[in-house]
Protein backbone atom coordinates (compact mmCIF):
# COMPACT_ATOMS: atom_id res chain seq x y z
CA UNK A 1 0.00 0.00 0.00
CA UNK A 2 1.28 4.24 -0.66
CA UNK A 3 2.31 5.32 2.16
CA UNK A 4 4.40 8.45 3.23
CA UNK A 5 6.19 8.15 6.35
CA UNK A 6 6.54 11.86 8.43
CA UNK A 7 9.52 12.03 10.78
CA UNK A 8 9.60 13.54 14.34
CA UNK A 9 12.72 15.62 15.94
CA UNK A 10 15.85 13.32 15.43
CA UNK A 11 16.51 11.15 12.55
CA UNK A 12 14.72 12.17 9.37
CA UNK A 13 13.84 10.39 6.04
CA UNK A 14 14.36 6.44 5.75
CA UNK A 15 16.74 6.87 8.85
CA UNK A 16 13.72 7.48 11.31
CA UNK A 17 12.08 4.39 10.39
CA UNK A 18 14.69 1.38 10.85
CA UNK A 19 13.63 -1.88 9.58
CA UNK A 20 10.72 -0.93 7.21
CA UNK A 21 11.09 -1.23 3.49
CA UNK A 22 8.32 -0.95 0.59
CA UNK A 23 8.39 0.20 -2.77
CA UNK A 24 5.34 1.81 -1.84
CA UNK A 25 6.78 3.24 1.21
CA UNK A 26 7.80 7.44 0.70
CA UNK A 27 10.21 8.67 3.50
CA UNK A 28 9.90 12.58 3.88
CA UNK A 29 12.34 15.34 5.14
CA UNK A 30 10.41 18.25 6.87
CA UNK A 31 12.51 21.65 6.84
CA UNK A 32 15.65 22.24 8.45
CA UNK A 33 16.20 18.60 8.80
CA UNK A 34 18.38 18.29 5.14
CA UNK A 35 20.85 21.24 4.81
CA UNK A 36 20.86 23.63 7.45
CA UNK A 37 18.81 24.13 10.19
CA UNK A 38 15.30 26.27 10.11
CA UNK A 39 12.96 27.72 11.77
CA UNK A 40 9.99 25.21 11.63
CA UNK A 41 7.70 26.68 8.98
CA UNK A 42 4.04 24.03 9.87
CA UNK A 43 2.62 25.15 6.42
CA UNK A 44 5.56 24.24 4.65
CA UNK A 45 5.68 21.00 6.67
CA UNK A 46 2.38 19.86 5.42
CA UNK A 47 3.06 20.86 1.59
CA UNK A 48 5.95 18.44 1.84
CA UNK A 49 3.65 15.65 3.04
CA UNK A 50 0.29 16.72 0.40
CA UNK A 51 3.39 16.87 -2.27
CA UNK A 52 4.12 13.02 -1.36
CA UNK A 53 0.48 12.05 -0.61
CA UNK A 54 -0.27 13.30 -4.09
CA UNK A 55 -3.89 11.76 -5.50
CA UNK A 56 -3.79 9.46 -2.62
CA UNK A 57 -1.67 7.21 0.29
CA UNK A 58 -2.13 6.32 3.69
CA UNK A 59 0.05 8.71 6.45
CA UNK A 60 2.19 7.56 8.97
CA UNK A 61 3.88 9.99 11.45
CA UNK A 62 5.93 10.21 14.21
CA UNK A 63 5.70 12.76 17.31
CA UNK A 64 6.54 16.51 15.62
CA UNK A 65 5.84 15.27 12.48
CA UNK A 66 2.27 14.23 13.73
CA UNK A 67 1.55 18.12 12.87
CA UNK A 68 2.65 17.80 9.86
CA UNK A 69 0.13 15.01 9.18
CA UNK A 70 -2.97 16.67 10.80
CA UNK A 71 -2.41 19.73 8.46
CA UNK A 72 -1.85 18.03 5.51
CA UNK A 73 -5.24 15.41 6.30
CA UNK A 74 -6.91 18.31 5.64
CA UNK A 75 -6.29 18.34 1.93
CA UNK A 76 -9.01 15.34 1.98
CA UNK A 77 -6.47 12.90 -0.21
CA UNK A 78 -5.25 11.57 3.02
CA UNK A 79 -6.48 7.56 3.33
CA UNK A 80 -5.74 7.41 6.78
CA UNK A 81 -3.44 8.69 9.62
CA UNK A 82 -1.22 6.55 11.78
CA UNK A 83 0.31 9.09 14.69
CA UNK A 84 2.91 7.78 17.16
CA UNK A 85 2.96 9.78 20.35
CA UNK A 86 1.87 12.88 18.00
CA UNK A 87 2.91 16.64 19.45
CA UNK A 88 -0.66 17.41 18.45
CA UNK A 89 -1.17 19.22 21.97
CA UNK A 90 -3.03 22.00 20.21
CA UNK A 91 -6.09 19.64 20.74
CA UNK A 92 -5.42 18.77 24.36
CA UNK A 93 -4.91 21.75 25.78
CA UNK A 94 -6.65 22.92 28.97
CA UNK A 95 -6.28 19.21 30.18
CA UNK A 96 -3.78 18.87 32.87
CA UNK A 97 -1.36 16.33 31.80
CA UNK A 98 -0.51 18.90 28.61
CA UNK A 99 -0.76 21.86 30.16
CA UNK A 100 1.95 20.59 32.59
CA UNK A 101 4.07 19.98 30.21
CA UNK A 102 3.45 23.14 28.40
CA UNK A 103 4.35 24.93 32.04
CA UNK A 104 7.72 22.91 31.91
CA UNK A 105 8.90 23.15 28.42
CA UNK A 106 7.55 26.55 27.43
CA UNK A 107 10.11 29.34 29.28
CA UNK A 108 12.87 26.96 27.31
CA UNK A 109 10.83 27.70 24.03
CA UNK A 110 10.98 31.16 24.40
CA UNK A 111 14.97 31.48 25.09
CA UNK A 112 15.25 30.32 21.44
CA UNK A 113 16.86 33.29 20.19
CA UNK A 114 19.22 34.07 23.30
CA UNK A 115 20.47 30.90 23.85
CA UNK A 116 22.90 28.73 22.18
CA UNK A 117 21.88 25.73 20.63
CA UNK A 118 23.96 23.37 23.42
CA UNK A 119 22.23 25.29 25.80
CA UNK A 120 18.96 25.46 24.94
CA UNK A 121 18.84 21.31 24.40
CA UNK A 122 20.21 20.77 27.88
CA UNK A 123 17.70 23.20 29.31
CA UNK A 124 14.54 21.27 27.11
CA UNK A 125 15.66 17.98 27.85
CA UNK A 126 15.92 19.13 31.75
CA UNK A 127 12.41 20.64 31.38
CA UNK A 128 11.47 17.31 29.85
CA UNK A 129 12.48 15.26 32.95
CA UNK A 130 15.80 13.83 31.55
CA UNK A 131 18.50 13.29 34.51
CA UNK A 132 21.91 14.44 34.00
CA UNK A 133 20.44 15.83 30.29
CA UNK A 134 23.50 16.01 27.72
CA UNK A 135 22.82 18.32 24.62
CA UNK A 136 22.69 16.00 21.50
CA UNK A 137 25.70 16.88 18.67
CA UNK A 138 25.29 20.33 17.06
CA UNK A 139 23.20 19.76 14.07
CA UNK A 140 20.14 18.07 15.89
CA UNK A 141 20.53 20.29 18.96
CA UNK A 142 19.99 23.62 16.70
CA UNK A 143 17.44 21.70 14.83
CA UNK A 144 15.80 21.94 18.76
CA UNK A 145 16.78 25.46 19.17
CA UNK A 146 14.66 26.25 16.01
CA UNK A 147 11.89 24.02 16.30
CA UNK A 148 8.21 26.61 17.44
CA UNK A 149 6.41 25.02 20.01
CA UNK A 150 4.11 22.34 18.76
CA UNK A 151 1.19 23.83 20.77
CA UNK A 152 1.06 26.37 18.46
CA UNK A 153 -0.20 25.01 15.72
CA UNK A 154 -3.50 25.31 14.30
CA UNK A 155 -4.88 22.36 13.91
CA UNK A 156 -8.07 21.19 12.66
CA UNK A 157 -9.90 18.44 15.44
CA UNK A 158 -12.39 17.47 12.59
CA UNK A 159 -9.96 15.76 10.40
CA UNK A 160 -9.66 12.82 13.15
CA UNK A 161 -13.63 12.33 12.60
CA UNK A 162 -12.69 12.29 8.74
CA UNK A 163 -9.70 10.25 8.39
CA UNK A 164 -9.33 6.42 9.57
CA UNK A 165 -6.74 7.94 12.44
CA UNK A 166 -5.05 5.19 14.28
CA UNK A 167 -2.73 6.62 17.79
CA UNK A 168 -0.01 4.61 18.96
CA UNK A 169 1.57 5.14 22.56
CA UNK A 170 4.07 3.52 24.42
CA UNK A 171 2.74 3.70 27.71
CA UNK A 172 5.04 5.60 29.65
CA UNK A 173 4.04 9.16 29.12
CA UNK A 174 1.05 10.92 30.67
CA UNK A 175 1.15 13.78 28.09
CA UNK A 176 0.97 11.60 25.21
CA UNK A 177 -1.59 8.91 27.06
CA UNK A 178 -4.00 11.94 27.74
CA UNK A 179 -3.93 13.44 24.34
CA UNK A 180 -4.05 9.88 23.37
CA UNK A 181 -7.46 9.79 24.99
CA UNK A 182 -8.49 13.21 23.78
CA UNK A 183 -7.87 12.06 19.91
CA UNK A 184 -10.12 8.72 20.95
CA UNK A 185 -12.76 11.04 21.99
CA UNK A 186 -12.77 12.57 18.58
CA UNK A 187 -12.83 9.44 16.78
CA UNK A 188 -9.52 7.88 17.15
CA UNK A 189 -8.19 4.45 17.85
CA UNK A 190 -5.67 4.02 20.20
CA UNK A 191 -3.16 1.17 20.69
CA UNK A 192 -0.37 0.83 22.96
CA UNK A 193 3.52 -0.72 21.49
CA UNK A 194 5.21 -0.48 25.02
CA UNK A 195 8.55 -1.15 26.05
CA UNK A 196 10.48 1.83 23.50
CA UNK A 197 9.64 5.33 25.28
CA UNK A 198 8.84 7.85 22.16
CA UNK A 199 10.00 5.64 19.27
CA UNK A 200 7.11 2.82 19.15
CA UNK A 201 8.11 2.83 15.67
CA UNK A 202 10.85 0.24 16.71
CA UNK A 203 8.81 -1.88 18.35
CA UNK A 204 8.57 -5.71 16.90
CA UNK A 205 5.03 -5.01 16.36
CA UNK A 206 5.11 -1.99 14.48
CA UNK A 207 4.79 -2.92 11.10
CA UNK A 208 2.37 -5.19 11.32
CA UNK A 209 0.16 -3.03 13.92
CA UNK A 210 0.34 -0.57 11.22
CA UNK A 211 -0.84 -2.75 8.11
CA UNK A 212 -3.32 -4.04 10.24
CA UNK A 213 -4.82 -0.65 10.63
CA UNK A 214 -4.54 -0.28 6.79
CA UNK A 215 -6.65 -3.05 5.95
CA UNK A 216 -9.75 -2.38 8.85
CA UNK A 217 -9.62 1.43 7.20
CA UNK A 218 -10.03 0.10 3.76
CA UNK A 219 -12.77 -2.22 4.83
CA UNK A 220 -10.50 -5.45 3.88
Amino acid sequence: MRAVFVHGSGRHGAAAWPGLSDDEFVFVTRGGFDGEAERTDFAADARVVNDAVSDGAHVVAASYGGIAALQAAESGTVRSLVLIEPAAFSLSRGLPATEAHIAAVDPVMRTWETTDAATFATALLTALGVPDAVAPPFPLAERWRLQRPPWHAELDAGVIARVPTLVITGNWNPEYEELAGRLVELGASHQHLEGHGHAAQEHPEFENTVRTFWKISAGV
